[in-house]
């Protein structure tokens, strides 16, 4: 038995490694670590670290704002914004929930918002000696002008490269998936089961026509996230024609299951890196 306390001090004491060595360098796979998007990310990165600190020390000075600032009060709800990124990858690093480069996505909309508030502080009216004022407003302009061309830039270049990689290098027609979703539909088939991993991208792949209900893969179990009872048995007939897909890294997996289920005999069929089984009877389940 863990004594109590024992775990939140075991995550505490192997949460920087986490962070550095995991959950950091997953937040730089969300921008892009290569080449010129990682170089436009560090710069952006720096504009909206600034732009939160002097928002936050606004903040803490009690919301005061320069004359004419009406607007910097209302800013402060972007704090949430920063807050939520920060408390996912706080999570990632001090508990024991396997972290995956999706959770930080959020740091795509702070490190916009940050850099959005620098650029709008950046025209607070200024008070004080003339010439001061003057030189701070033009450091203020250029600085404006910086922003707004690296968000330019950068907006471009992401549009560019992600046209290239979604549009221009789009190979899907070719790919096991679409193998997959054509030789289901011409076979007549409306619904069958993988894992989770593929269950909704192949029900995406078939256009709907023909459903993966998620199962896991060693009882054959519904797996109840983004899924419904309806399509499993008793609700769904489970004397209509079935299938279940499964890579090689599964396929032993589905095998066995199957076999635990008396099916020891079923057609099997190669589509691409797909194996499917088609057994004489539906055997997954929906547990209540």
């Amino acid at each position: 038995r863990v004594p109590y306390g024992a775990g939140i001090s075991r995550n505490l004491r192997r949460g920087p490694a986490k962070l550095f060595g995991t959950v950091l360098p997953q937040i730089a796979e969300v921008f892009g670590t290569e080449g010129v998007r990682a170089v436009l990310t560090v710069f952006l990165a720096a504009a909206a670290a600034c732009g939160f600190i002097l928002l936050t020390a606004h903040w803490l000075r009690g919301g005061s704002c320069a004359e004419g600032r009406e607007r910097l009060p209302d800013m402060n709800r972007l704090l949430p914004v920063l807050l939520s990124f920060l408390a996912a990858a706080a999570a990632g690093a001090f508990t024991t929930i396997d972290s995956t480069p999706r959770y930080y996505v959020m740091a795509i909309f702070a490190t916009g918002a940050g850099a959005g508030v620098l650029y709008d502080l950046a025209a607070a009216s200024c008070t004080g000696d003339a010439g001061a004022c003057a030189a701070s407003k033009k450091a203020r302009k250029a600085l404006q002008r910086v922003l707004g061309c690296l968000v330019l830039i950068t907006g471009i270049y992401a549009a560019l490269a992600d046209r290239q990689l979604l549009i221009t290098s789009d190979r899907y027609a070719d790919s096991d998936d679409a193998a997959l979703a054509g030789y289901l539909i011409e076979r007549g088939f409306e619904r069958g089961y993988a894992m989770f991993d593929h269950a909704n991208r192949l029900t995406a792949a078939c256009d709907g026509a023909v459903l993966f209900a998620s199962v896991e893969p060693e009882t054959l179990e519904a797996t109840r996230w983004l899924s419904d009872a309806a399509f499993y048995p008793p609700l769904a007939d489970a004397g209509e024609r079935v299938f279940f897909a499964a890579t090689d890294a599964s396929a032993e997996t589905f095998r066995a299951a199957l076999a635990s289920k008396g099916i020891t005999d079923c057609r099997t069929e190669r589509v691409g890196r797909y194996q499917l089984f088609f057994p004489d009877r539906d055997v997954a389940y929906w547990k209540e």
